[in-house]
């Protein structure tokens, strides 16, 4: 089951609620420590009661501090991308495929093409899908074009009917030409 869109759309739009209550709230302590401080000229017969109260220092505090907290955790990266997995929605509940477990996945595929030998994988998410970096070296004498071409073509399938997300790109920089064809891969 791909990664619905959805869900990088709801991460992001939660992301920028809770930094936008985040704001609201420390606005809002801003404004009860002023009262407090009686930095407001007259604030009417409805707040009067809170100038110059210790309640409403503490409310201010308190306030504040929740603002700041909404807002490190709006601003912040997703849990899934700290992590580095991605998630997907079944019918029985979530389902969460690390990083580590897809570099797994490149590595295996890459094995399969003849003349690729050591490789190395990182894995970012987007919202067109996953995007894998792969270093590599490969036997001498080869033509590279067709090698990479194939290898980009066997990651993406593996990849894709495995974790069932899409693979928006996968970017291969040929580090080294192997000089020994013994060399084990890794």
């Amino acid at each position: 089951m791909p990664l619905k869109k959805g869900v990088l759309y709801m991460r992001s739009m939660s992301r920028l609620l809770l930094s936008a209550l985040g704001v609201v709230f420390v606005l809002g302590g801003i404004f009860l420590a002023a009262i407090f401080f009686d930095l407001i000229g007259d604030v009417g017969t409805s707040l009067q009661f809170l100038d110059g109260n210790p309640l409403c220092l503490l409310l201010a505090i308190i306030v504040i501090l929740l603002g700041t907290v909404l807002l490190t955790v709006g601003l912040r990266k997703g849990a899934e991308e700290e992590s580095g997995s991605i998630t997907q929605f079944t019918s029985l509940g979530e389902l969460r495929i690390s990083f580590k477990a897809i570099e797994s996945m490149v590595l295996r595929s890459a094995r399969r093409v003849k003349g690729i030998r050591e490789t190395r994988t990182r894995i970012m998410s987007t919202e067109q899908g996953l995007v894998i970096f792969i270093k590599v070296k490969v036997l001498p004498d080869l033509e590279l074009p067709p090698l990479i071409e194939e290898l980009q073509k066997k990651i993406q399938e593996y990849v894709q009917n495995d974790c069932g997300t899409s693979v928006a790109e996968v970017k291969v920089l040929v580090e080294n030409i192997a000089l020994d064809q013994s060399i084990s891969q890794k």
